[in-house]
């Protein structure tokens, strides 16, 4: 319980405090009554370096205490398979590789376009032709992944139930072929083309990750 009660009081912070993360780890698996515990990091490859190697180190160093946690506490991390990730993790590490399994993967995504697409029809009332036409183009691309599929869904929902029926179907028709093809269509329709590029520059340049506040600060900085 008093486990339960550390998180409630500083669950706003804990996603962005390490230590606190790292407390409330040793508080559940020090608690005799506590249930199986399960900390999820996900796109560990996305975090900024330094907090990256922190983590990894408390997680290496939590199988070389000697506290009796009794299989109470495990932790799932999912990250891109870089080799100074990879590198800095215990050999007691149980990994999981995702990048020989693309066949199996292929079935999930599939298995998210068939929920998905009558989700999106339910909500912007396609006629079922345009409907059945959506699905077969998703499940027709090779390649396809997760990212791809968000940024292509996000991309057709907006787009389907504007226009006339011919106009529903070239959307379809045009929806890309690769990640880049899908960010690109999304740039392109940004109301300020002007400014993407100097929005890619900042993003390339800047030494961390911006907040939408200083990003907005900085892009509405005057040149010279």
């Amino acid at each position: 319980m008093h486990c339960a009660l550390f998180f409630i009081s500083c669950a706003p912070k804990i996603r962005r405090s390490y230590e606190r993360l790292s407390l409330y780890r040793d508080n559940g698996s020090q608690c005799p009554k506590a249930a199986e515990t399960v900390f999820v990091q996900d796109a560990l490859d996305k975090c900024e370096e330094q907090g990256r190697q922190d983590l990894i180190h408390s997680l290496n160093s939590s199988y070389h205490t000697k506290r009796d946690v009794g299989g109470r506490v495990k932790f799932l991390v999912t990250s891109r398979p870089y080799f100074d990730i990879k590198k800095l993790f215990d050999q007691r590490v149980i990994r999981l590789t995702g990048e020989d399994e693309s066949g199996q993967i292929k079935k999930e995504i599939d298995l998210v376009i068939q929920d998905r697409v009558p989700a999106i029809a339910s909500r912007k009332k396609p006629d079922v032709d345009t409907q059945n036409h959506l699905q077969e183009r998703l499940l027709s691309t090779e390649n396809r992944t997760y990212i791809w599929l968000y940024l292509t869904l996000a991309n057709v929902e907006k787009a389907l139930g504007v226009g006339t029926l011919r106009r529903m179907q070239q959307i379809i028709d045009e929806i890309p072929r690769t990640v880049n093809d899908a960010y690109e269509a999304m740039l392109d329709r940004s109301p300020r083309l002007e400014k993407v590029p100097r929005l890619l520059y900042i993003v390339l340049a800047a030494v961390r990750p911006l907040t939408l506040q200083e990003m907005n600060m900085a892009l509405n900085i005057a040149e010279g």
